[in-house]
């Protein structure tokens, strides 16, 4: 009776309790060691490295926000491209398009591509997108909200991670994840001198005069996607506390910063263009409206003197629907050389 008394005292557990807790202990090591045989070292990196800490201070408006993934710089070395990827954290069937397309190696042996995406706000959407994160370490996650308001502040991002993590790599791709673009094209005109020096404070990107209003904002590249030099990157992010917020994130950067730290905008028409399907009535139709003007993707483009066609990255037309990323993707793959006795060098 004293034993079972000084037992009680002592809360000693029974047999059973520590059976059922060294269970639970080494099914939890079991757990723990099949994540690690699944995921390998893309779990350590992803779990040992702490949240940076990010602080965007614009003259007018303060807004802190964390980068949760890890994005180790190791992956940039060799890169002569950095693309970020705006992307919708329920964007899922879109990204593994991206991944299948124009992200798959064939197209990014000189290139590293990142999805930004913001907080989810389901637990089902964050479940998923940290299998993403361990799975293809190609998403960034961060504690935006992930609304259009906020894009802004993705593209901060965008440019905090090519600052503070690939600043090696010496051009930068800002995109939508509706865009079909073909990095590796981009890599050779930038290695042929096509871009010019790396180390100016430069953007690249067409866009008509009517899609704008210079009265009443700075030029700025409105649209889905622009090149930029890694100066340019670093540039506007040294001058965000000196310049006022402005919601819409191209005019904001690209426009009314881009004035403000001297960084040149460049016209690179022939690069970019509509993808207008002529599979579809609709695109059919824009594109005998458009042909003159040369907005739309032809099946034939002007070529450099190495026989590599310009046409590098096309969004659909913003007149009708978005078209196929597929049908994208295969009229871009497919674009070849205008015939003629000898290449064009085309600016």
């Amino acid at each position: 009776m004293a034993r079972c008394c000084l037992a009680c005292r002592l809360h000693v557990a029974s047999p059973k309790f520590i059976i059922m807790v060294s269970t639970i202990l080494a099914m939890r090591k079991m757990l723990l060691l099949f994540v690690l045989y699944l995921y390998g070292t893309n779990l350590e990196e992803y779990a040992l490295h702490e949240p940076q800490y990010i602080n965007a201070s614009f003259a007018n408006y303060h807004y802190e926000y964390e980068i949760l993934t890890y994005l180790n710089p190791s992956l940039c070395t060799g890169k002569k491209l950095f693309v970020f990827i705006i992307s919708a954290v329920s964007s899922f069937d879109r990204r593994n398009i991206i991944r299948s397309t124009w992200a798959k190696k064939e197209h990014t042996k000189d290139s590293l591509v990142v999805f930004i995406v913001g907080r989810p706000t389901t637990l089902q959407h964050e479940m998923m997108v940290k299998r993403e994160v361990l799975l293809h370490r190609d998403v960034v996650e961060t504690t935006i909200p992930d609304n259009y308001n906020y894009t802004a502040f993705k593209v901060h991002a965008g440019y905090a991670l090519h600052v503070r993590n690939c600043f090696n790599v010496p051009f930068v791709l800002r995109a939508d994840d509706d865009i079909m673009v073909l990095p590796d094209r981009f890599v050779h005109f930038i290695e042929s001198g096509h871009f010019g020096n790396p180390d100016k404070e430069v953007m690249f990107r067409y866009i008509p005069k009517k899609y704008y209003r210079p009265n009443r904002f700075p030029p700025y590249l409105n649209g889905p996607a622009y090149l930029m030099t890694r100066n340019s990157t670093k540039a506007i992010l040294d001058k965000t506390n000196i310049t006022s917020f402005f919601w819409i994130e191209d005019i904001l950067f690209t426009g009314i910063m881009a004035r403000h730290t001297h960084v040149k905008l460049i016209d690179s028409k022939g690069m970019f263009a509509f993808h207008c399907d002529q599979r579809t009535e609709e695109g059919r139709h824009t594109f005998r409206s458009w042909d003159g003007a040369g907005y739309c993707l032809r099946s034939t483009s002007a070529c450099d003197r190495h026989g590599v066609p310009y046409a590098t990255l096309i969004y659909h037309a913003p007149a009708i629907h978005a078209t196929s990323m597929y049908n994208a993707y295969v009229d871009l793959t497919s674009v070849t050389c205008q015939r003629r006795k000898w290449f064009i060098e085309f600016f």
